[in-house]
């Protein structure tokens, strides 16, 4: 079994990668270029580079995947860009959803 994972850099992300990888699930990460990918040391993933944001991008990431976490989410409430955090956590579960579909 194959499953994406968006924000698979995050805490939440990166500890569900690490439990589907004991569960014997093949994890396969969306990530922004320059993700810091400290969160997924010794976790075994397929990664893709992407952004949520870029429906394009998605694509290929989901190709031949069994099921979809999309945990990818911009949650500063200080950042002061919400048209930013729109984008990410409306418009980029728009596009994932849209993908599996």
């Amino acid at each position: 079994m194959r499953a994406l994972v968006t924000g698979a850099t995050g805490f939440i992300g990166s500890n569900l990668c690490r439990a589907l990888g004991r569960a014997g699930w093949k994890v396969v990460i969306l990530r922004r270029a320059g993700s810091n990918l400290r969160a997924l040391e010794g976790v075994e993933f397929v990664e893709h580079l992407g952004d949520v944001t870029e429906a394009a991008s998605i694509r290929p990431a989901m190709r031949g995947v069994d099921a979809v976490f999309h945990l990818a989410a911009s949650l500063s409430f200080w950042s002061g860009d919400a048209e930013a955090q729109r984008r990410t956590n409306v418009d980029g579960t728009r596009n994932v959803v849209a993908a599996a579909l």
